[in-house]
């Protein structure tokens, strides 16, 4: 039991005070990991049944340029709150 105790906290360095945050942490990552791989299929899946297989080329690009300017909105926002020491946009 000593054995792994050692091991693990070789592998993690987890100090003290650190343990809810990285438990919330993984069980997020594992939450937005497994969405991906149960939606993914079903969303293509979904399209499928409403449109023809030669329409999924597209779907990709316009969800490739949607997240594009989602992106570039994003870190724009995100350059204001920097330029603006943290307040919103307003001087």
């Amino acid at each position: 039991m000593n054995y792994l105790v050692k091991l693990w906290r070789q592998m993690f360095d987890i100090r003290a005070g650190e343990h809810v945050r990285t438990w919330a942490m993984f069980w997020y990552l594992f939450s937005v990991l497994m969405a991906y791989y149960i939606v993914k299929p079903v969303s293509r899946s979904m399209f499928l049944t409403k449109f023809d297989v030669d329409k999924l080329p597209s779907l990709y690009i316009v969800i490739a340029v949607a997240g594009g300017v989602r992106l570039s909105l994003q870190q724009t926002r995100r350059q204001d709150l920097v330029t603006h020491g943290g307040r919103c946009c307003s001087p």
